[in-house]
């Protein structure tokens, strides 16, 4: 606050107060220059509190962050924060700095300041940085819904045009709207496999732009009802049903389909968890194998286990379409314990096929430390108990 002279009409000259607000800083401003490059107030209050209260660990910083309960998680915030830690540690590698370099000389007000902003502190809009806003769930989940699209011999682009308008929709009708949205987005399908013509490419490309469209309006609808879920079902089974070999790459198509299940968070795919690999052939398996570990790696590398998990799930269900018997125990083992229907699928399709070794094979390969290994090992004796009961046939007298 300060007094000044103010000559006001008919008062003449008078002592004037006037008083300053402190600009309010939300983080993204830009705090300093350092090694010519510029840092924002997030960069410096991650540095502080990683200095302060973690030893210069950025790992045990995130460990935090992930941990963390309470708004950060309501709020996915953790998420954003966890982002934010990834791209700050990236740019000051590029920089040559350390935490230090940013986080030292800190008064105890600012230091207070740091552990609520960084550690307790949801985010509001204007708090977040680009990094904070391009996840890399949001950047993942684009590549699966659409990345593979420039790749098709027609791109799915054009289809998708069709379903815009009833994506945009879905930000504003209720869950009771869902039975108008989803007739009406038939009729758009219907539509749009007329138009195709019986053009192969054309086909693949408009069944393909349904699953983005499908899997967008899930996103934004409560989906209460069920209506979405059995659409989601239905553009799966078409296009699982659809010709494309002689179209794509088996690399293009089965990467696309790999990153498509594991995003999959809608329970599409319930109880019809092998419709996606229905073409498939036992000779795909190497490639597939090969294409779910690699995402697998680079979803878990990025802090999106729940993905990582989903990916690895998918070799199971793929495995099961082909019925390739010799290679369920490695599937089981690759699994663990963790997840318990896919290895119990995998040990009741052993005993259709009437081998009973298998699924042997399949439970002890999966009899490892994790949260249903005690269930498992319940399974494995009610199974292998019943296949091995004699089959007794009754007969009646005439």
């Amino acid at each position: 606050m300060w007094l000044d002279l103010v000559d006001e009409p008919g008062e003449g000259w008078i002592l004037s107060e006037h008083r300053t607000r402190r600009q309010r800083i939300f983080g993204p401003e830009v705090w300093a220059e350092v090694e010519a490059r510029p840092w924002s107030y997030w960069d410096r209050w991650y540095c502080v509190v990683c200095v302060a209260d973690f030893a210069g660990d950025w790992d045990a910083l995130a460990e935090r962050l992930a941990t963390r309960s309470g708004r950060l998680h309501i709020a996915s915030d953790a998420e954003c924060k966890l982002s934010h830690l990834d791209d700050l540690v990236g740019r000051l590698g590029a920089a040559g700095l350390g935490s230090g370099d940013l986080g030292g000389d800190v008064e105890r007000t600012e230091l207070t300041k740091a552990r609520r902003k960084v550690l307790d502190q949801g985010l509001s809009g204007r708090d977040r940085t680009s990094a904070m806003r391009d996840t890399p769930r949001r950047r993942l989940r684009a590549r699966a819904l659409r990345g593979a699209w420039r790749d098709f011999p027609v791109d799915p682009a054009e289809a998708y045009e069709a379903f815009v308008a009833f994506v945009d929709e879905a930000d504003h009708i209720g869950k009771g709207g869902t039975f108008e949205l989803a007739r009406g987005l038939e009729e758009e399908i219907a539509a749009a496999e007329d138009a195709a013509g019986g053009d192969p490419a054309r086909l693949l490309a408009s069944r393909r732009a349904v699953l983005t469209a499908v899997c967008e309006i899930a996103h934004r609808v409560d989906d209460s009802y069920g209506q979405i879920g059995e659409l989601g079902h239905a553009a799966w089974s078409a296009y699982a049903s659809t010709r494309w070999r002689d179209l794509l790459p088996e690399e293009v198509y089965w990467r696309d389909v790999a990153q498509l299940v594991a995003f999959d968070d809608y329970a599409h795919l319930h109880r019809a968890e092998t419709v996606p690999w229905r073409q498939a052939r036992a000779a795909d398996l190497p490639l597939l194998r090969s294409i779910v570990v690699a995402l697998s790696e680079e979803y878990a590398a990025a802090r999106l286990d729940y993905h990582a998990q989903q990916a690895r799930v998918a070799l199971a269900w793929a495995h099961l379409a082909t019925r390739c018997l010799s290679r369920y125990a490695e599937v089981a083992r690759d699994l663990g314990s963790e997840h318990g229907m896919p290895v119990v699928a995998l040990a009741e399709s052993a005993l259709r096929a009437h081998r009973p070794d298998v699924a042997a094979a399949v439970f002890d390969a999966a009899d490892q430390p994790g949260f249903h290994r005690e269930y498992l090992r319940r399974r494995r004796r009610g199974l292998l108990d019943a296949s091995a009961a004699p089959h007794l046939r009754v007969v009646t007298g005439e």
